[in-house]
């Protein structure tokens, strides 16, 4: 299903992250209420994680906005290199606020996701995945993901990038 909202995806600077960490958080543990084995529990370690993700590449951390509510983001890492792929584009983080789940946001936000490996001349992403999330891994494999292999709760899948 498409998105059925105007939405905005835009880069922050350091001054707006740091303003909208907050909210940031908010829409962190609202995405992983549901899941809470997949992700950090504490509002202090949700930040810290966030902080991580935004220092590790700015330009890859993209929100998406409906009206002027933010209501997701996608953190990439354009630099990252795996032990068993070389370098790739590293998806690190994902979330939708939960009451926007299900609505295209999260298929809009892995397209710009894969958008910004074209543009840093990556040829594969990869990400981690909750084995247990059925939802997120249906659209990955939608949008031609493959799983290479299982670690303990998590999933490690890649697409190749033509």
């Amino acid at each position: 299903m498409q998105a059925k909202y105007s939405l905005k995806i835009l880069n922050l600077s350091r001054a707006d992250f740091q303003a909208k960490r907050s909210l940031l958080v908010d829409i962190y543990i609202s995405a992983y209420r549901s899941m809470p084995m997949y992700a950090y529990n504490k509002r202090k370690s949700v930040k810290s994680y966030l902080d991580w993700l935004y220092k590790g590449d700015p330009e890859g951390f993209f929100i998406t906005e409906v009206g002027e509510e933010i209501v997701g983001f996608i953190a990439c890492h354009a630099g990252w290199e795996d032990y068993r792929e070389g370098k790739v584009c590293e998806i690190h983080e994902f979330a939708v606020k939960r009451e926007f789940q299900g609505k295209g946001i999260g298929k809009t936000l892995l397209e710009k996701a894969i958008e910004y490996a074209l543009l840093k001349n990556h040829k594969k992403i990869t990400l981690w995945v909750g084995e247990g999330n059925g939802r997120a891994i249906s659209m990955y494999k939608k949008a031609g993901f493959h799983t290479l292999y299982k670690a303990g709760i998590w999933l490690r899948m890649k697409k190749e990038i033509p």
